[in-house]
């Protein structure tokens, strides 16, 4: 019977135990061997006594060389690793206590086991007398012998088969026993639920089982390639950096350790590791280093070679609470030292040797330890005393901005190229051999490889870069931009090819060393001012993950970790780590499984779309009553509507049954007993509500900070786990939990909307996911408010965990489209007064691939909207502002900063199919090319300014023509060459237009091609745009629906084409209309005749006219019968007749653009709308009767009517032909027989 050794409660039967579980020490095992053994060994038997014989293990004595407490060894865990070189070993790291002190200690676990546990096909366990031995066992646990005997002889089969799979692999020594455990998860071949299992234990030092095995007698085989690192944390239940203990530890001579820590010692298995240790509570501090390199381009070699190095560190870092500035900013707690080497061989400049002993005989250099600054000879000799510094300081945490993806990765590179000695020393595991330092995409920022990584075992690699992008929303993460935002530092850009100039003076030198010295202390400056390391640590320690994968930004390693430990704890089989191909395979399977009786051609499947993303629909979003409201709007929120929804329905593997035909799940059965999934987030969710109770209580500053990252890592864990679900890369993907959740998403929020409008009254005019907003038509703050405490009473009683919220009060509101709006916000202040807060989500503003002088133009034009002044007022601001812009261009007024646009890199630069088309990759690829720093890998993001190149008298070469890509610079390109120029037509057209356009889309007074004439552009270009747009489209729509009277009103047919017609000697003109004939701006004898020939009397017949018109209409027909979509971005404008059926966003199917750089929808160049109105725009020019119908006075019509005689047949010939095509466009028609009986039917 199954004696285990998971650690903790059993969660699942009687039958487990904890106490017996080794080679030969459990009864009733098969240990395995596979020769027949000695007559006198019972190995290889299963003994019906469960007699198995162990040779005795040599008892473990303290030499009293190690500082142990109560026989064990406090060890504050900080990383751990595990070697493909030495497998069933594994490396542990961190600190120990030492006479008053802490020193890095290395732990090196052996002697570690694989526990694996194969499947049987069902009935292999059934039968009454197992029911009844269970019974028995059951009711007295001390007899189970027969039990497992009897499951022993029922498993032979499989175990047979399970003793030639493992031969098979090179395992010849093994434990095999049968055990409970649970299956929830998302392999249809494992049946769900309790069921017994054959666990498998062997050395980790043999050869692991592949995945996706599966045999006669088993279905499947889980924990074959978990590796030993997970295994141990999840068996010791080691919850991230915190204080364990190690039993029976062996020290190591220093001269046969493997790291380079201070202390090393042995540890014989993992039952020797224990997450309980007595007497530790506050972690120990930590030495803090940040490093920075500055590297100066080889000219032969067009390699980066280092020549300056410098490290500034704190020697104790509390990692229990944050660091207030004046203990990171101080130079009585900052320690720094720099390496500087010649250039080429070149003696330093006169002076240089002087300055370098002055500073370190300063009282500085005295605080340093007299060698703050060290001048070198060569870069090999720099390395070699970088490495030495380094050794000795044993800083267990290196800081960094993008210091994996340039720093560490130039500096193992250097040391591979003058082949260092010991240069291993710049992690913490000694090696002689250099991992592969090839790019690993992503996977660390954005460009370090596994390699890397591997080499820093045992340091932890802080990347400000990493962490900026996770906690801080900003245009672009670089040193420079950080530093000003968040430190109120200014740094100066420092390009590696101005490196060399330095050398000239030494003076210049020693700028360089202090460049180097500052942006070492930026780094470490934004790590502190962060938390980066408090709260990662929390993080860890709330996920069990390790604190070096949380740094990496794994945000869903880390939740994968914390279900592998809850449900672990709970004796489940846990779901197994698959490739992508794996991932693809197993799909693969599952479908063709599925689809085997239905005789349809089997298609390819994949287990995820791009980047992992859902494959199915998320949540819903309200289509947006857009427009301009002066009045209050209410912004309820649901409270983390996602996990909320998890516990209201418990919701979890084990709870929810999947369809078989791929519909969406139902709800599980209600219970009063929490599943899985649901309590983890329930535990969190109230930690989080317990931490800020503490928090609105407490007047510490220190503590204050303590329990805001608390609750912040909380938050940030609880809001992550539905993504795990959805996350077709994770290990706990199930597609119908999140399927369920989303469309309960979708449920709920459509009820609240209806019960918001229907029970309270209120129109809502969007919602999104699990928000709503709510239109009020009151101004005075506390109606609103009270509108909304109705709101939230009445959703609110609907649930028992769900909630919403009121989340925000605008005192008015633009609303432009789905996730596009902007407001000023009601709230207060300190003292509780009201303050009003602009707020824009969505806009063009806020994206960074804008240039700034668009995002100015965008915010004075929403400042004029919003500002509630009257709108005539407001338009003309805005049109007077852009003509100001155009001249303030013009003149050259406009500073360069202002024309820089920014886009981030998906991938890397080489890994762009269409790179040629992509201005930002483009610049990355000449920015990579000459070995720059920032903007050249995948994650950066790239600063252009789009120019064109002109000639020595100012022109443009070419006419300034060539794709967007290729006019694409840095701003360090455009100041080394002057023959470039910033496009001004391209900022004006191209980027201030489209910002401001779309911001007056609702606003009256204005349109497209008004706003193009004050920006100095050619308005017609914008006539057919804004016909297209789907504002536009929109009031053209209303037209339709409106009256006779309101169809004749000259502003719905601006946009319209004019009536154009062909004189006898070819002259085209267009036809003014029958209204400028009675007007008296065109002569009845020259309605039909071209402006210049007016004198020679020559007209068109009424045969003519017919004739043309109808050609025209016909025209227009056609136009819209060949299809051709349109895009509304107005940056990419899109036409083509192609209809792309890819997703994107909220679009609807087929209304994405083909080009995947174009972030608008298509629409129809030509809409049944649109045609309708051309064809009605034709026939108001040359109806009469309705021209004359719109004089009231009986005289005037007499007059009119006169006037029009001659003309009249001509015109009634244009009008007739029109009408008959018109009337053909069933667009006007409404069939009411067919409404009335669809409503019938209905009813």
């Amino acid at each position: 019977m199954g004696y285990d050794d998971h650690g903790g409660n059993d969660y699942n039967n009687d039958y487990n135990n904890d106490n017996i579980d080794d080679y030969g020490g459990d009864a009733g095992m098969d240990t395995g061997m596979p020769d027949d053994p000695p007559p006198e060994s019972p190995r290889g038997e299963d003994r019906p006594d469960g007699e198995v014989k162990e040779e005795p293990k040599e008892e473990w004595v303290d030499d009293g060389s190690l500082p142990l407490v109560d026989g064990t060894l406090p060890f504050f865990l900080l990383d751990a690793h595990e070697e493909a070189a030495t497998p069933g070993t594994v490396y542990l790291f961190g600190k120990v206590p030492n006479g008053g002190q802490h020193q890095s200690c290395c732990a090196v676990l052996e002697g570690c086991m694989r526990c694996i546990f194969f499947v049987p096909q069902p009935g292999t366990f059934t039968g009454a007398e197992l029911t009844r031995l269970e019974a028995e066992a059951a009711a007295n646990p001390g007899a189970k012998g027969p039990l497992l005997r009897h499951l022993h002889e029922q498993a032979a089969a499989l175990k047979a088969e399970v003793r030639a799979v493992l031969a098979e692999h090179g395992i010849d020594k093994f434990v095999i026993k049968p055990v409970r455990r649970n299956y929830a998860f998302e392999l249809d071949s494992v049946p769900h639920g309790e069921q017994w299992v054959l666990k498998v234990r062997y050395s980790a030092a043999k050869p692991s089982l592949p995945n996706g095995l599966e045999g006669e007698h088993f279905v499947g085989v889980f924990g074959a390639q978990q590796s030993v690192l997970e295994s141990v944390l999840l068996k010791r239940r080691i919850m991230g950096p915190s204080w364990i203990s190690l039993s029976c530890p062996t020290r190591v001579d220093a001269s046969k350790q493997v790291s380079w820590c201070k202390l090393e010692v042995k540890v014989e298995g993992h039952k020797n590791v224990s997450s309980k240790c007595a007497g530790q509570q506050e972690p120990p501090p930590l030495i803090v280093a940040a490093l920075n390199l500055k590297t100066s381009l080889h000219p032969q070699a067009n390699t980066n070679e280092v020549v300056a190095a410098s490290v500034v560190y704190l020697p104790a870092v509390n990692l229990d609470r944050p660091l207030s500035k004046a203990a990171w900013n101080s130079s009585r707690s900052l320690r720094h030292f720099s390496v500087l080497r010649k250039l080429d061989g070149q003696p330093f400049p006169a002076g240089f040797e002087a300055k370098v002993q002055a500073v370190n005989a300063s009282e500085m250099g005295r605080r340093n330890g007299g060698t703050m600054l060290s001048a070198q000879a060569s870069e090999r000799s720099l390395l070699m005393n970088l490495l030495a510094r380094l050794r000795a300081l044993d800083a267990d945490v290196l800081v960094g901005h993008n210091i994996a993806a340039f720093d560490l990765d130039v500096l193992l590179h250097r040391l591979q190229h003058h082949k260092v000695p010991q240069w291993s020393r710049v992690g913490r595991l000694r090696r002689s051999t250099f991992p592969s330092l090839g790019g690993g995409g992503g996977s660390f920022g954005g460009g370090a490889g596994p390699g890397l990584m591997t080499a820093m075992a045992g340091r932890l690699i802080c990347d400000t870069y990493l962490g900026a992008r996770e906690l801080l929303h900003e245009v672009d993460y670089t040193m420079a931009t950080l530093a000003r935002i968040h430190l109120g530092q200014t740094r100066s850009d420092l390009a590696a090819a101005d490196v060399p100039g330095k050398y000239e003076a030494a003076p210049k030198l020693m700028e360089l060393v202090q460049h180097t010295e500052s942006d070492a202390w930026l780094a470490l400056s934004l790590a502190m001012h962060l938390n980066l390391l408090p709260l990662s640590r929390q993080l860890s320690c709330l996920s069990g993950s390790l604190w070096s994968r949380t740094l990496q930004g794994q945000r869903a390693q880390r939740i994968e970790m914390l279900l592998l430990h809850e449900f672990y704890a709970r004796k489940f089989l846990l779901p197994d780590k698959l490739s992508g191909r794996e991932r693809e395979r197993l799909a693969r399977r599952q479908h063709a499984a599925a689809h085997a009786d239905d005789g349809e051609a089997f298609e390819e499947v994949k287990a995820g779309g791009k980047k992992g993303k859902a494959q199915y629909a998320g949540g819903l979003v309200l289509e947006p009553k857009k427009g301009l409201y002066n009045s209050i709007v209410l912004l309820l929120d649901f409270n983390s509507l996602y996990p909320s929804i998890i516990q209201e329905y418990n919701i979890c593997f084990t709870t929810v049954r999947r369809p078989k035909d791929g519909s969406i799940a139902p709800l599980p059965e209600p219970s009063h007993d929490l599943a899985v999934l649901p309590k983890v987030i329930r535990g969190l969710v109230q930690r989080r509500r317990e931490v800020k109770s503490l928090l609105a209580n407490e007047r510490d500053g220190v503590r204050r900070q303590q329990l805001d990252i608390r609750q912040q890592a909380l938050k940030l864990t609880a809001n992550s786990m539905y993504g795990c679900l959805g996350f077709s890369a994770s290990r706990f993907f199930a597609r119908p939990l999140a399927e369920l959740v989303t469309a309960q998403g979708r449920d709920i929020l459509q009820s609240t909307v209806d019960l918001v409008q229907s029970s309270v009254g209120l129109e809502v005019i969007y919602g999104d996911t699990d928000s709503i907003m709510v239109r009020t038509d009151v101004a005075k703050e506390e109606e609103a408010r009270a509108m909304g405490a109705r709101v939230k009473r009445e959703v609110n009683k609907r649930y028992k965990l769900l909630e919403i919220e009121l989340d925000a009060m605008y005192k008015c509101m633009l609303l432009l489209k789905k996730k596009k709006y902007a407001a000023i916000k009601l709230d207060r202040d300190a003292a509780g007064r009201t303050v009003e807060v602009k707020e824009a989500k969505g806009l063009d503003m806020v994206r960074r691939d804008w240039c700034a002088l668009a995002k100015d133009c965008g915010n004075y034009a929403l400042d004029e909207i919003l500002s509630g002044r009257p709108c005539e007022d407001v338009v003309s601001a805005i049109h007077a502002r852009l003509r100001q812009v155009r001249e303030k261009v013009d003149a050259g007024a406009v500073t360069l900063d202002k024309f820089v646009i920014h886009k981030q890199l998906t991938k890397r630069p080489e890994d762009y199919p269409d790179a040629k088309n992509q201005p930002h990759v483009q610049v990355a690829l000449r920015r990579a090319a000459a070995h720059k720093r920032e903007g050249t890998k995948q994650g950066e993001t790239v600063p252009y300014i789009i120019c064109i190149e002109v000639d020595e008298a100012g022109q443009p070469k070419d006419g300034g023509a060539g794709g967007l890509a290729e006019r694409a610079y840095h701003r360090e390109e455009l100041a080394a060459n002057p023959a470039l120029r910033v496009d001004v037509q391209y900022y004006l057209a191209n980027q201030v237009h489209p910002v401001v356009s779309r911001l007056c889309a609702p606003i009256e007074g204005t349109d497209a091609a008004r706003l193009a004439d004050c920006l100095g552009l050619d308005p017609a270009k914008y006539h057919a745009a804004a016909a297209a747009g789907s504002g536009m489209r929109d009031a053209l729509e209303d037209a339709l629906i409106a009256s006779t009277a309101t169809l004749d009103c000259d502003a719905r047919y601006k946009d319209c084409d004019p009536l154009w017609l062909t004189s006898a000697d070819g002259t085209r003109f267009p036809f003014v209309g029958v209204q400028d004939v009675l007007s008296g701006g065109v002569a009845p004898g020259d309605a039909f005749a071209p402006p210049d020939a007016a004198a020679t009397g020559s007209g068109l017949s009424a045969a003519q006219v017919a004739n043309q018109v109808r050609l025209r209409a016909r025209e227009a027909v056609a136009k819209y019968y060949e299809g051709s979509l349109v895009s509304d971005d107005e940056l990419m404008p899109v036409n083509t007749r192609n209809v792309c059926l890819r997703a994107q966003g909220d679009a609807a199917p087929g209304m994405a653009s083909p080009n995947v750089a174009s972030a608008g929808h298509m629409a129809a160049a030509m809409s049944e709308a649109a045609l309708y109105t051309q064809l009605s725009h034709f026939h108001r020019l040359l109806d009469p009767s309705l021209a004359l119908a719109r004089l009231k006075d009986d005289t005037e019509r007499l007059e009119a009517t006169r006037r029009l005689a001659p003309i009249r047949e001509a015109l009634e010939a244009g009008r007739k032909a029109v009408e008959q095509l018109r009337n053909r466009c069933a667009y006007r028609w409404v069939s009411l027989g067919s409404l009335y009986n669809v409503t019938a039917t209905g009813a």
